[in-house]
């Protein structure tokens, strides 16, 4: 339908207005549908919402959407660390041989007195100059094992000098007939020279002690011995021998109440011992133990068997030395004296 330009009045099929006769304008050509569209550029920002949302369809023509391209966000890159290679207890190299023999040798000679110390300080070096040599690990132990047996034996050759002849005189009687034998002979002899350096144990072995009672006569000789004589006027004959233990203080009771605890001495006892007598201290407390070997009578020895002899009681020596004693066996009490007192008294 076209429209007249001069009085406005429609007019369909017609070159001319019906209404006033003003010629028409002549009808525009229908636009034309393009058969296929020209594929256009999709930005980035849409590709990738369609990744995620269907594609529009068109009604008019079918258009085969196209393929979106998702853009994955890029992983982040590590960097590989860069790690040592961690060994396990089968790859270790191991210890150096002579290094682990030289210090359990040493460790062996604490419970041995030394009688492997000088073996432990041989291997300890010999392992020390391999492990530097081979630079094998293992050294630490070899100078722990030279530190170790280097002090054990300096304490031998400070000790054995002193108790080297008490062990003597146990391998000249036959004590000693193994190397257990031999260990006991040290431990023994090592005892006897602890006690010994007591002082006073050390006021005891100074002097001969006689007793007031019968008159017998205690003489303490070199070398742990003694000579018991029945009489202090006749030491011609009628003794006993052997060798002694002297302990004194703490050491005594714990002695006197564990090592000769069938005696039937206990700790209340040398307590009620103390009350009764001022003079009585557990520091001054006394044990004598008498290792007899033999009774000689007439020149012979009529006893030829070993037996122990034990006397506890105190060693007081205000206003002279007295050693106070009773036999733990006959209960039979001594009031002993030194020889230079009796000779006085008499």
């Amino acid at each position: 339908m076209a429209v007249c330009p001069n009085c406005g009045a429609n007019n369909s099929g017609s070159k001319f207005c019906t209404s006033c006769g003003s010629p028409l304008p002549a009808p525009e050509p229908a636009p034309q549908q393009p058969a296929s569209q020209p594929a256009q550029s999709v930005p980035v920002e849409s590709a990738q919402s369609q990744y995620w949302q269907q594609p529009a369809q068109t009604q008019s023509v079918p258009v085969e959407p196209q393929q979106a391209i998702p853009i994955v966000p890029s992983q982040p890159v590590y960097a590989t660390p860069i790690t040592q290679p961690v060994q396990g207890r089968g790859n270790r190299p191991k210890s150096n041989g002579w290094c682990n023999a030289g210090l359990a040798l040493s460790i062996i000679g604490w419970g041995t007195f030394g009688l492997t110390a000088p073996l432990g300080l041989l291997f300890s070096i010999i392992g020390l100059i391999s492990a530097n040599k081979k630079n094998e690990p293992g050294r630490g132990k070899a100078i722990a094992g030279l530190i170790v047996s280097g002090v054990l034996i300096f304490g031998l050759a400070i000790s054995l000098p002193t108790v080297w002849a008490d062990v003597q005189d146990a391998i000249d009687n036959g004590q000693v007939n193994n190397p257990y034998e031999l260990l006991n002979a040290i431990d023994d002899a090592n005892d006897r020279q602890t006690n010994v350096n007591d002082k006073y144990v050390k006021k005891i072995l100074k002097s001969n002690w006689v007793a007031m009672e019968d008159g017998s006569y205690l003489e303490f000789g070199k070398k742990k011995t003694f000579k018991y004589y029945k009489s202090y006027e006749d030491t011609s004959d009628n003794y006993f021998t052997g060798t002694y233990r002297i302990y004194s203080g703490s050491d005594a009771v714990k002695q006197l109440t564990t090592t000769y605890k069938d005696y039937g001495i206990n700790k209340d006892e040398i307590q009620r011992l103390i009350r009764n007598n001022e003079a009585f201290r557990e520091d001054n407390f006394v044990i004598v133990v008498l290792e007899n070997d033999g009774m000689w009578m007439d020149g012979e020895n009529v006893k030829d068997e070993e037996w122990d002899s034990v006397y506890y009681g105190f060693l007081v020596t205000s206003p002279n030395n007295s050693l106070l004693l009773i036999n733990a066996v006959t209960d039979t009490s001594f009031s002993f004296v030194t020889e230079e007192d009796y000779d006085k008294i008499h």
